[in-house]
């Protein structure tokens, strides 16, 4: 074999400067690795169920409020009606009839505002009826020794006093006042008599 020929002093440098540009081109390759964050691998999701998923995405339902339950009242019972006891009426004797007749009938105008009024008894001769405060009272008519006229409720409840200028009528049981200063027409003029006379 013939000898390889030796190579040229230039060959030399240009394969030596070859040498050296590719390491420093490997060099920078390694820095420029090195200087790079190598980008975060993303993270596994947490596997969900699907039920999960709807309860997540599905707004929570509302649930209706409970209404409290009304109990009824206990209603208590009425009270029971008394009937009123019928009171036998007498035929008027001829005293009472008498009587009767010194009755002022018709309406009076009493205190505060208050009225009465009086009539003959449409069922009973010689009785009178007295309506004040919206109940009618059945009366006895009695004379009495000082002129005056008492209306005797038939049931003890009311009493009637008619004297010559006015009327009153009192609660029998108590013996109070239900109303006074009852004047009727003809009072009025036996008062505006009494009061000439007096001026006299």
């Amino acid at each position: 074999m013939s000898p390889r020929p030796l190579a040229s002093p230039l060959s030399i440098l240009l394969a030596a400067r070859a040498a050296a540009v590719l390491i420093g081109v490997a060099a920078a390759g390694a820095a420029w690795a090195q200087a790079t964050p190598s980008a975060p691998m993303p993270a596994k999701q947490a596997s969900v169920s699907p039920t999960a998923k709807e309860a997540a995405v599905a707004p929570a339902e509302k649930k209706a409020p409970v209404k409290p339950v009304k109990r009824a009242a206990k209603k208590e019972p009425p009270a029971p009606v008394v009937p009123e006891v019928e009171v036998v009426m007498l035929d008027a004797d001829a005293t009472q009839l008498l009587a009767a007749k010194e009755v002022l009938v018709g309406e009076s105008g009493c205190e505060f505002g208050q009225k009465i009024e009086v009539g003959a008894n449409p069922s009973h001769p010689g009785y009178i009826d007295l309506n004040y405060n919206k109940k009618t009272y059945t009366m006895k008519p009695v004379l009495s020794a000082t002129g005056a006229v008492r209306l005797e409720d038939v049931r003890s409840e009311t009493l009637m006093i008619q004297i010559a200028s006015k009327s009153m009528v009192m609660n029998q049981k108590t013996g109070q006042r239900l109303v006074d200063n009852c004047v009727h027409p003809d009072q009025q003029t036996v008062t505006a008599d009494t009061t000439q006379v007096l001026m006299k």
